[in-house]
């Protein structure tokens, strides 16, 4: 059973941008699960002064040391989570690294865990299109939308298949970004009171996602990375892609 927010399969006649989108530097942190407290209690100052309106998307991010990298946090994960989804990438092993202005911008590999927000629909649907875009701003150029083109993913039974024209996307909840000589750790919390989850409930989800993502669970063997260590794949063909404000990218 996915943690995160339901899921948006109904359009809200309202595409304009959520009432409220920023995003929030804290001072870097000695080690990763030092950074999981300093996200933890700001999310906390956040539940006892919350935002009044009724729509916002917001993140938290912490520099940590390079140490922290995501494909061995992805790893460290429990391999039976309620927690979905779970996702792993690098950008190093890309046959054709993007060159767009908005490319990753020198990460080099990405986990998250979680979905702040996520959507599925058809490819050919402007309005879908739109609706993901409601959550992604120039001022935040760090919240991204992750997921497939032509694939239906089931977050019942954690799986995956070939579809045509259909389309999934998720903003992470907890989010770790390796760069050269530092890693990068985010976390966001979304919500709409008309469309996805009520500022309360997107809480209680977030709070599950970071109760997961702090807690220390090496495992001896890091085989399975992909998305979501439980999912079922027709093949190892599909390519995952990145929505940054405007387009599409290849990963």
């Amino acid at each position: 059973m996915s943690s995160s927010v339901d899921n948006v399969e109904s359009i809200n006649d309202d595409l304009s941008p959520v009432e409220i989108c920023y995003t929030r530097t804290l001072p870097p942190a000695l080690t990763l699960e030092h950074g999981f407290v300093k996200i933890e209690e700001e999310v906390d100052k956040l539940i006892s002064n919350p935002p009044c309106c009724k729509s916002g998307i917001l993140r938290f991010q912490v520099a940590v040391p390079p140490s922290a990298k995501a494909l061995s946090w992805f790893c460290s994960q429990p391999q039976s989570s309620g927690v979905f989804p779970q996702f792993y990438f690098s950008n190093n092993n890309l046959d054709h690294p993007p060159t767009d202005s908005h490319s990753l911008d020198g990460v080099h590999g990405v986990s998250g865990i979680g979905a702040a927000v996520q959507f599925t629909g058809s490819s050919s649907a402007s309005s879908d299109w739109s609706l993901i875009e409601r959550y992604l701003s120039v001022d935040s150029p760090l919240i991204r939308a992750y997921g497939f083109i032509g694939i239906n993913v089931d977050t019942g039974s954690s799986s995956i298949k070939h579809a045509t024209d259909a389309l999934y996307f998720l903003i992470p909840q907890i989010e770790l970004d390796d760069y050269e000589g530092v890693s990068l750790l985010g976390a966001t919390l979304a919500w709409d009171d008309y469309t996805i989850c009520t500022f309360d409930k997107a809480i209680r989800s977030f709070k599950l996602s970071l109760y997961q993502a702090s807690r220390e669970n090496c495992h001896n063997n890091c085989v399975n990375y992909g998305f979501g260590k439980s999912s079922s794949v027709e093949d190892n063909k599909i390519q995952m892609v990145f929505l940054p404000v405007v387009h599409p990218i290849l990963l």
